[in-house]
């Protein structure tokens, strides 16, 4: 149309002004109310560029859904999730838009949503513990012969720090703790997320009447052996009492975390000690995470045992002693960098006894089917051990010794089985042991050692220390001094040295621990490791059970594999584990 101004003519042409397009506000949150509250609370998020609907958006506590409960384009009303606490930042997330984080972080309080039922004196009648308790251990609590304590699945179990709380099962008691793969039974630190650390409880300890070398010969009951670390508790049984069949009870899909008390040198509690147990026992599926002395310990006994999981403990992974006959197969140990004991910490440490005696029974254990993840990657050639398992600190702790110490006259034998990232492999320790190698009492065999320490061993430069051998008394002490070494052409007799035995034995050697080809097997602490092998890893053949040692019908021997896994038998996969036990809420 046309426009006529007063006073001239003009003439232009005019045209109605569109309105702008509607600007979608950006999603944004600008606070939230309460700032802080327990699973369950209604929280108020106020911000921009909401979704109306309820299932417009996700919303997140750290990385935990919550449920929206109400929708506006400023408003989200949700509710706080279960299972977490700590301090976590709100996540508002769209389809097709970029997620956004508050500020500033929620703290999600701790509340107890179960009963505590107070555990601090002996135990003297049958006890069935629920999950629908918690249950707090405090000072040594006993649970004398003829007793029995059921545990049911999903059952909560925490130790008091001050009193170092602790459960111990006397010879003729039982512990019935079955749990599931889906419902483990936990044994934990009673401190809060965040604030837990190795020794904030005893530990738990299991006793027997079987065969245990401190009792051999003993016929006043007054005499027989106590348990380590402070308990009062006998084990075994005098001369003609003792039975190997003995049954302590259950163990099975269990957690215990945070334990061991160490008194003083060689008077420990550890993560599990088991002491006399016998063969009518069963333990399998259990995790031992950031003991404060070893994980697992057996003091005589004949128990099998079988999915076993070590996690960063301090001292060592799976310690034999005083005559511990038994079988083990499918374990795993991780360690941690810089954790690890003055004594000297290793994957298996094993002896007869600590006077290096010829006691019987004579400690005979057979491992089969282990891998023994140690402290750090060591790559082809390297003369020094890197910080791949840990990039926070700069070096291995110098208490690290070997992946396996047999010393003390122990007869420890191990099959297809993975070591690797240690200062030293094997550690044959002594003539006796030597002796033990020699003729067949100890056998190491089908085995895979390698990515240990390189470096100038006696003089000869580039030295691998895959396995050693000290010869005479052995070294001094637990922490045994790596170069001291006997010569290899004399070892074992008959001019047979120990790198010879392992090449005779089909145990293999690798350089690295890149050429193991297992896919994670180097994590920080609190993430999941996978020792699982890869497509070409080494590690996927070579098993061989034909040994008389594995001839026992506990042992599986389908397994291919050597170590403790693989990619279709993965049990370290499997809900029940656990390795993050920092950040675990248990309510």
């Amino acid at each position: 149309m046309s426009c006529i101004l007063a006073g001239s003519l003009f003439v232009t042409s005019c045209k109605k002004t569109e309105d702008p397009a509607p600007v979608t506000p950006s999603l944004a949150i600008t606070s939230f109310s309460p700032t802080s509250g327990k699973a369950g609370d209604v929280v108020t998020i106020t911000g921009t560029g909401f979704n109306a609907s309820t299932t417009g958006q996700t919303v997140s506590f750290g990385t935990t859904a919550a449920t929206v409960l109400a929708a506006t384009a400023t408003n989200l009303v949700v509710q706080v999730p279960n299972s977490i606490n700590g301090n976590f930042p709100i996540v508002v997330s769209q389809p097709g838009s970029t997620s956004v984080s508050s500020s500033t972080q929620f703290n999600v309080t701790t509340t107890i949503s179960k009963p505590v039922v107070s555990i601090s004196t002996a135990i003297t009648a049958n006890q069935n513990w629920t999950a629908d308790n918690i249950y707090l251990l405090s000072n040594f609590v006993y649970v004398r012969s003829g007793v029995t304590v059921t545990i049911a699945p999903g059952t909560i179990i925490k130790g008091d720090k001050l009193s170092k709380g602790t459960l111990i099962f006397e010879p003729g008691s039982k512990i019935m703790a079955q749990g599931t793969a889906d419902n483990p039974i936990i044994f934990t630190s009673n401190l809060a997320p965040g604030l837990r650390n190795l020794g904030d409880w005893g530990g738990l300890v299991i006793t027997g009447k079987a065969d245990d070398n401190a009792a051999t010969g003993i016929t006043d009951p007054t005499a027989l052996p106590v348990v380590e670390g402070g308990p009062t508790t006998q084990v075994s049984a005098i001369d003609g009492q003792r039975s190997n069949t003995d049954n302590s009870g259950v163990l099975s899909y269990v957690r215990i975390e945070w334990a061991g008390v160490a008194l003083s040198p060689n008077n420990e509690i550890n993560g599990l000690s088991l002491y006399a147990v016998g063969s009518g026992t069963k333990i399998d599926h259990v995790q031992v995470s950031f003991a404060n002395d070893d994980s697992f310990e057996s003091f005589g006994g004949v128990q099998n045992m079988s999915y076993l999981i070590a996690y960063r403990g301090i001292d060592d992974d799976f310690d034999t002693d005083n005559g511990y006959s038994g079988n083990v197969q499918f374990g795993l140990s991780v360690r941690d960098l810089t954790i690890a004991d003055q004594s000297g910490s290793k994957a298996f440490e094993s002896d007869n006894d600590a006077n290096n005696s010829t006691k019987l029974p004579q400690t005979s254990v057979v491992f089969s089917n282990m891998t023994l993840i140690g402290p750090s990657a060591v790559t082809t050639g390297g003369a020094s051990m890197s910080t791949t398992a840990n990039p926070a600190n700069a070096a291995a702790s110098a208490n690290y010794v070997s992946a396996m110490h047999v010393r003390r006259n122990s007869a420890l034998s191990v099959f297809n089985s993975i070591e690797l990232g240690w200062p030293a492999g094997l550690l044959l320790d002594g003539t006796n042991v030597g002796t033990n190698v020699g003729t067949g009492k100890s056998v190491i065999a089908n085995n895979i050692f390698g990515g240990n320490l390189a470096g100038s061993v006696n003089g000869v430069a580039g030295y691998n220390r895959d396995v050693l051998y000290i010869s005479g008394s052995g070294g001094a002490g637990s922490l045994t001094p790596i170069n001291a070494l006997g010569p290899d052409s004399s070892a074992f007799g008959a001019a047979v040295g120990p790198v010879t035995y392992l090449k005779a034995n089909n145990n293999r050697r690798l350089a690295g621990t890149a050429a193991f080809m297992l896919t994670n097997p180097f994590t920080a602490s609190g993430t999941k490791p996978d020792v699982t092998p890869a497509t070409g890893s080494p590690a996927l053949t070579g098993a061989d059970f034909t040994n008389a040692k594995l001839a026992n019908a506990f042992f599986d021997k389908t397994p291919t594999f050597v170590g403790a896994v693989s990619a279709d038998k993965n049990y370290t996969s499997e809900k029940w584990v656990n390795f993050d036990p920092q950040n675990a809420v248990y309510q």
